[in-house]
């Protein structure tokens, strides 16, 4: 008897699994999140039907609906990346015949749609940033949650997810440590401001409230999620997406006009710390760039900045022994601060 072919959700466990234990290079718990989620869609859209069902055309098809709706490069390219995982998976794993033909139909399919331009990226001011954790504390009961979270952006220079993602037992208040679990799922310790500390210990009192207040309610008892550090309302872990639009509501509540996106309060922590001296090896660690040569692409973002910065440092250099550096020598005497010996 003929086992019957295997619906496309049929498999996803599998794959889910996979993903968390076994893929190479290792993907992060937002990206493995992600592709599950286009899989789903995209087995929704085929009507569920297994590899052998699915023909190059409808592939096709599904390439130019996307296109057809307006989607954008990007938005392509995480729909196709996902789907390619997945054949991936089965043609290597599952070594189904059909998925290795799809793979190869969907390898030689551009994309073709226009691409977001470049956003821009800036640092924010000390006042902006004091501005925003005020902000965020004026979110009525949510207050010390959201100036707590907004904090540990700007302490840490941690991604959204990896604040989103914080465990309670990973969080040592009173030493001011905590372990985030970043990309490809690799874990590092990062220390937090006293500022911080503070704003953590406020939250954590109202957590425990919150969460005993929900257990009396039949909506949510026994939903509730006791080990994320940071909670929805419904007492469950809040979602890196639901984070970024709480960062850019209160940047707008807090007088910034710029664009804004959450990754702004990384690239400025990065930037600070750069630009006060902190060795390019050390702040890698901090923010969880394998290849230090990501975090170097901060120390200057244009070529005014490369000549302020290169300046600046030859003047730090001059104010601690009163002595232009060898490599000033070109570039004229570096004047001295007034009272310097």
């Amino acid at each position: 008897m003929t086992t019957p072919p295997r619906s496309l959700t049929s498999l996803f466990p599998a794959f889910k699994t996979y993903l968390e234990t076994s893929a190479k290079p290792p993907l992060g718990a937002g990206t493995q999140r992600r592709y599950l989620y286009e899989l789903r869609v995209f087995a929704r859209h085929l009507q569920d039907r297994p590899l052998d069902d699915i023909s190059p055309v409808d592939l096709t098809e599904w390439h130019q609906m996307l296109v057809a709706a307006g989607a954008h490069a990007k938005t392509i390219e995480q729909k196709h990346s996902a789907v390619k995982r997945f054949l991936r998976y089965a043609d290597e794993i599952l070594e189904d015949p059909a998925a290795s033909r799809l793979l190869r139909v969907l390898n030689r399919t551009a994309v073709n749609a226009p691409r977001e331009p470049t956003r821009e990226k800036w640092s924010l001011t000390p006042e902006q940033a004091r501005k925003m954790l005020t902000a965020a504390s004026r979110h009525g009961a949510r207050g010390p949650r959201d100036r707590a979270m907004l904090h540990m952006l700007f302490a840490t220079g941690a991604r959204r997810a990896e604040v989103t993602g914080l465990q309670l037992a990973k969080l040592d208040v009173d030493g001011r440590l905590a372990e985030l679990l970043g990309k490809g799922n690799k874990w590092r310790t990062v220390a937090f401001s006293q500022a911080c500390q503070l704003d953590l210990r406020a939250w954590l009192e109202l957590r425990t409230s919150w969460l005993d207040g929900l257990e009396q309610d039949a909506r949510w008892a026994g939903r509730l999620d006791r080990q994320s550090l940071f909670l929805s309302v419904g007492g469950r872990a809040m979602t890196p997406e639901a984070f970024g639009k709480l960062v850019k509501e209160t940047a707008r509540e807090a007088g910034i006009r710029k664009a804004f996106w959450t990754h702004l309060t990384r690239h400025t922590f990065i930037t600070d710390q750069l630009r006060s001296g902190t060795p390019i090896s050390v702040v890698s660690l901090w923010v969880g760039h394998q290849d230090p040569t990501t975090t170097q692409g901060y120390v200057a973002e244009s070529r005014e900045n490369i000549r302020k910065e290169y300046d600046r440092a030859l003047r730090r250099q001059a104010g601690r022994d009163g002595k232009a550096p060898a490599s000033a020598a070109v570039r004229g005497p570096v004047r001295r601060r007034r009272g310097a010996a």
